[in-house]
């Protein structure tokens, strides 16, 4: 019979394993990302993606036709000539596959990836300098629509030069290229433009603990360095602000703690997924604000929000969609179902070009 003893150390020489295995996998993979890879395994790449492309993508000819996708395939091998790292190799592979014009095909941007300890121990060391503020893209600029750092001098709607000597436009435009919208949809680059230069800008030049924003408020301009915001000033101050709630009204926490688990809350911007009111004038018009279809009771939140309509007699309904990226599909179909006045068709059949597609 084996020992519980035994057990116990076979279980831990597991662990050892598995964990150091990760590590090395780890190492490996973002060696690899300052590697050149040969210009003969790169045109194999891209007839792995052509092939693949072909047997497993649906319609792929819906909007380019099957010679202009060839011929780009193709025209690709041409511009090989030397050994690329993987970030070079994606700027030129991206812009083919985004051709396709298929919203959710595209190419992963090779980035660092960190281990659990990594990550917590960035996290640990504070709010990094691009999230204190929530940014807006409009007419091909940068924008702060909210301040959350310690220089409270910069103000909602100053607008962002450059950071770090890069100008948001420029990388932009170039990121642009390597994914594409559904069809010739426009609206999504412009609502993820400013998300798009924060991602961009961190797979070019990886996480800062501070960045130089050159900033312009009305006709003024200065630089600015943002240091990371350390997480013991940020504890302090939820702390005062938990204590002071605490002791005023137990209640209303409890109120609050059950609004994030039925309406969803995203930390990172400090804002509920899904919310409901009236307007400021009557219960007429009642309007539900959705940020996203993702977290939180959605069923609870939709079914308490249509009884408070009915209860009220309310005659008109906003439905509030704006940069709403999307998400779970049960969600929607859940929602529409308030909305439809008889039976409806939501989704058509799924096609394949294969069972093997699947998987």
């Amino acid at each position: 019979m084996i020992s519980i003893r035994f057990l116990e150390k076979r279980i831990l020489q597991l662990l050892f394993i598995i964990f150091f295995s990760q590590c090395s996998t780890l190492k490996k993979e973002n060696a690899h990302l300052q590697q050149l890879i040969s210009a003969n395994q790169l045109k194999k790449d891209v007839d792995f993606t052509h092939k693949k492309f072909q047997k497993l993508h649906p319609k792929l000819d819906y909007y380019i036709s099957k010679e202009k996708l060839d011929y780009k395939f193709d025209s690709l091998k041409t511009t090989i000539h030397t050994p690329l790292t993987p970030l070079e190799f994606y700027k030129k592979i991206s812009p083919v596959v985004a051709a396709v014009r298929q919203g959710h095909s595209y190419v992963l941007v090779p980035e660092k990836q960190f281990s659990k300890k990594e990550t917590k121990a960035i996290l640990k060391k504070g709010t990094g300098p691009f999230s204190q503020f929530n940014f807006s893209f409009s007419n091909d600029k940068l924008y702060v629509t909210k301040n959350k750092s310690y220089n409270k001098s910069i103000t909602a709607g100053t607008e962002v030069l450059s950071v770090n000597g890069i100008k948001p436009l420029d990388l932009v435009q170039e990121y642009n290229q390597y994914y594409t919208s559904d069809g010739f949809n426009t609206s999504l680059k412009k609502q993820n433009a400013a998300k798009r230069f924060i991602s961009a800008f961190t797979s070019e030049f990886g996480i800062k603990d501070s960045l130089q924003y050159l900033l312009k408020s009305n006709d003024s301009i200065k630089l600015v360095t943002i240091k990371r915001l350390k997480s013991d000033s940020i504890k302090k101050k939820t702390a005062k602000i938990a204590s002071k709630t605490v002791s005023t009204n137990k209640a209303k926490l409890r109120e609050l703690k059950r609004k994030k688990r039925i309406n969803g809350f995203e930390k990172t911007t400090n804002t509920f997924i899904r919310e409901f009111h009236f307007s400021a004038k009557d219960s007429s018009v009642a309007i539900l604000k959705i940020r996203a279809f993702k977290k939180g009771n959605f069923k609870k939140f939709y079914k308490e929000s249509f009884a408070e309509i009915k209860k009220r007699n309310t005659k008109t309904l906003i439905i509030d969609l704006r940069n709403n990226g999307g998400g779970q599909l049960n969600e929607i179909v859940h929602l529409y179902r308030y909305l439809a006045d008889s039976t409806f068709v939501f989704l058509k059949k799924s096609e394949v070009v294969s069972r093997a597609s699947l998987f």
